[in-house]
Order: structure tokens, then sequence, then C-alpha cells
């Protein structure tokens, strides 16, 4: 069953892999000290694989993108926007509906809808910004601390959200990503990241270490999941954040 599912996903990844980029202006050459500033909309790592799109960086002129994904089995939204300008960052996602074949018989609901889904990383100092989140049917507290990991009920997988998940990165910059799903059967199979912002300090220093309060359970249901672990209040250390390739897509006319 797991082999299965986990093809499903690999399937997947081919309708994914052609969407509409909209470049809305170019960078210049980065010059200002410190690492560049970079923003995307959605990665996926896992059994479905996609790349940081659409995706800028950009150390100094304004470097903004706008991109649509075009009908597919998975997502349904309206718009990404992402930008990226010296120590400041932001990408948003608006109208998402998210849903996965293989999981309609579990979470008829569809497996995320959300009306704004936004990061924003100013000076090394992250915030996000989301609005009407429902996940597999079930209402997402968006107004605690940074890092809270969310486990909502399900029946035959594990799912775990992290609204406004904030990690500090080895060059001394933050990354804040809006929403992180993650999907386990048996172990994680499938994480996606939604609107994600990076960038430094204009003084050079590292920006301040989040901390991880702590996981709970979805208000909507006293039932329990699966899907991840309880964290440790301790610094967030994490894998090298996915790189945004600043290169154009193709435009589908």
């Amino acid at each position: 069953m797991r082999s299965t599912r986990l093809t499903k996903y690999a399937a997947l990844a081919g309708v994914l892999a052609v969407p509409l980029a909209v470049p809305l202006s170019a960078a210049s050459p980065a010059s200002a000290s410190g690492p560049a500033s970079s923003a995307y909309g959605i990665y996926a790592g896992g059994a479905l694989a996609i790349p940081a799109q659409p995706a800028v960086t950009s150390a100094t002129q304004p470097n903004r993108k706008a991109l649509e994904l075009p009908k597919n089995p998975v997502f349904n939204l309206a718009l990404f926007t992402v930008e990226a300008k010296g120590h400041h960052a932001s990408a948003s996602v608006l109208d998402l509906r998210l849903s996965h074949p293989g999981l309609k018989t579990k979470v008829p609901t569809g497996l995320l809808s959300a009306q704004t889904i936004a990061a924003k990383c100013d000076n090394g100092v992250g915030s996000a910004h989301l609005a009407d989140i429902s996940v597999a049917g079930h209402d997402v507290p968006i107004g605690g601390p940074p890092n809270t990991d969310i486990v909502i009920p399900t029946r035959g997988f594990g799912l775990r959200v992290t609204p406004n998940k904030q990690v500090q990165n080895p060059d001394g910059t933050l990354t804040v990503v809006a929403l992180e799903l993650d999907i386990a059967i048996g172990s994680s199979v499938q994480t996606i990241d939604l609107a994600s912002a990076t960038c430094g300090r204009a003084d050079g220093k590292p920006a301040p270490t989040p901390t991880v309060p702590g996981t709970k359970t979805s208000p909507s249901s006293s039932a329990s999941s699966s899907a991840g672990s309880t964290p440790s209040a301790t610094p967030v250390e994490e894998a090298p954040r996915p790189t945004p390739v600043p290169t154009d897509l193709p435009v589908a006319g």
C-alpha cells in the first residue's frame, strides 16, 4: 500500500513540472554586504519533488515574480508572488486548494485550503500572515508562537502542520516558512513548504535564533495522530534550505 501511494506521488511530479512564471522585474548583480535575500512560493520534498518555485534571489535591486500553476490533480490556486531586495524578502500564496488522489477517501474535504499564506523577512526578523487555514477539514490555529507543530487528527496516515516556521541558517540569515505540511505513512514521506522568505541583518550580525515551543493537537478534535514527535524547547537546526534558482521559466502561450 505504501509503495502504491509513493508511486502516485511520483507520477504527479511531472504534472507540476511546467508552471507559468512571470518575472515582474529583473535583479541587479549582488553588491550589498552579506548574503543575498531570497524567496520562493512552494517547495516539495519526498515522493513528490517540486523544486523551489517561483524563486528569486537579490542583494540590491528588487526581484519579483508571480506564478500560476496550470490545472492539475493536486493544486488549484490563484497566485504565488515572491520578492527579494537587500535585507528584505517576502512570499505569498493566495486562494490555495490542495488535494491528493490517494487520500481522497480519507480526506474528502481536501488536504489543505487557505485564503492567504504569506511570509516576510525584514532585516533578520521574520513573520507570517495566515488566513482561513483548513487542513483535512480541521481549522488550524494561526496565532501561536513560531515553530509550533500542530498534529491534525487523521486515519491511516500522519499529518502535521507548522505555521510560521523559522530557522536560523549557518550563514546567519533567517528563513521563514509561512506553512509547512508533513505527511507520514509510518515515517515521513512528503514535506511541502508554502511561502518562504530568507534575509539577513544589515549590520551583518546573525539573526536571532528561533526556538521550538512544542507540539499540540488541533483543537477541532481530541483524536491524536502518529505524525511527528514532540520537540523540546531548543534552537531550531535543520538541513540546508532549498536553494532558489533565479531562472525564468517558460511561459505557456
